[in-house]
């Protein structure tokens, strides 16, 4: 689940798709990442047998069911 999360991580880093970029997501884009980590986090998580058995679309579901996003 770390290994996920931190490819995760990594995938969105803008040196990826910018090789004036940086190793780290945009700040703006924070909360999308930590959707798309959530989301590796549990695919891995199923397939170690340590979560209960979902499909993607299910783990999707509950991802934005479940998520805090700050509004100001």
């Amino acid at each position: 689940m770390m290994t996920a999360a931190a490819a995760a991580v990594g995938d969105a880093a803008t040196i990826r798709h910018d090789p004036h970029g940086t190793l780290l997501p945009d700040r703006a884009q924070l909360a999308n990442i930590a959707t798309v980590v959530a989301g590796a986090v549990a695919i891995a998580a199923v397939a170690d047998a340590v979560a209960p058995a979902l499909t993607d679309d299910q783990i999707d579901e509950a991802i934005h069911r479940t998520r805090w996003l700050p509004r100001y």
